[in-house]
């Protein structure tokens, strides 16, 4: 008997190889702007300049 796709669903683990960072807490949002610098590592010094990014701006259209 053929299993439903829901059910198929269900049983996969699916894995995501394409993962920079997860957070186990909540943070404040400077933690959150720097995290959307996938470039690079290091602290921004303007954080709020995150959102000036093409990143950014689909956050603005999309969440805001």
């Amino acid at each position: 008997m053929a299993e439903s796709f829901a059910g198929f669903v269900e049983a996969v683990r699916l894995i995501d190889h394409h993962v920079h960072g997860a957070y186990g807490v909540d943070g404040d949002e400077a933690r959150f702007q720097n995290s959307l610098n996938e470039g690079n590592s290091e602290l921004l010094a303007e954080p709020s300049a995150a959102y000036d990014s093409q990143l950014g701006f689909a956050l603005s259209r999309w969440c805001a």
